[in-house]
């Protein structure tokens, strides 16, 4: 398996599209364990909730632009969809 090379980064685009629940779990929680090693993880998804769960870190871009940066602290998938679906602004834009 190409994952036992233990990769300093990994670039996933949409990795659940399409899978079960029950995979789209497993690969949830190899992705976090691999970021929690060291691993640098960047993360496309088209899911909020996806986002939601994995992330440390989302910046939302719309329209070409930056519209808002969001730790996970301040993450929630209400606030996400809004920046994903209008672009607004928020404070706490990039």
């Amino acid at each position: 398996m190409w994952l036992e090379s233990k990769p300093s980064m990994l670039v996933l685009v949409d990795p659940t599209r399409g899978v079960d629940v029950g995979a789209k779990a497993e690969m949830h929680e190899l992705v976090r364990s691999l970021a929690d090693a060291g691993s640098a993880v960047i993360l496309y998804s088209t899911d909020p909730e996806e986002m939601v769960v994995l992330a440390d870190r989302v910046a939302v871009f719309y329209r070409g632009r930056c519209a808002m940066t969001l730790d996970a602290s301040e993450l929630d998938q209400h606030r996400l969809v809004e920046a994903m679906n209008t672009g607004a602004i928020a404070s706490a834009a990039c």
